[in-house]
C-alpha cells in the first residue's frame, strides 16, 4: 500500500479503520526468556567460545549479558544468532 502526504482522504477515520487491521498473531518473548533462549543455545553448542566463534559475537560480549552488564535485546548480534528479532508491542 502507497501512503500519500497532503490532503486525508475523503472516508472519515480511514486511517484509524486501517490501524485496527495492523498486527499479526506471534510468540511475544521478553529479556528473560531470551536469557533463557540464550543459555540453552550456549549448553548446546558446548560454551561460551564455541557459540562466540560459530555467529561472529566477541565471548567477553556474551559473558557481560550474562551477568546482567547489558540486556539481551540490546545485543543485536545474539538476538540475530538466537532467530530472534525486536518488536514493538502496545501495552
Amino acid at each position: 500500500m502507497k501512503m500519500r502526504r497532503g490532503k486525508p482522504s475523503e472516508e472519515t477515520g480511514y486511517w484509524s479503520n486501517l490501524s485496527e487491521s495492523l498486527g499479526r498473531p506471534a510468540h511475544v518473548l521478553d529479556d528473560n526468556d531470551a536469557l533463557i533462549l540464550l543459555k540453552a543455545a550456549l549448553e548446546r553448542d558446548g560454551s561460551h567460545a564455541a557459540f562466540a566463534n560459530r555467529h561472529g559475537v566477541h565471548r567477553t560480549y556474551i559473558s557481560k549479558v550474562l551477568n546482567g552488564g547489558h540486556p539481551v535485546g540490546h545485543a543485536n548480534a545474539i538476538v540475530k544468532a538466537l532467530g530472534l528479532r525486536r518488536v514493538y508491542v502496545a501495552e
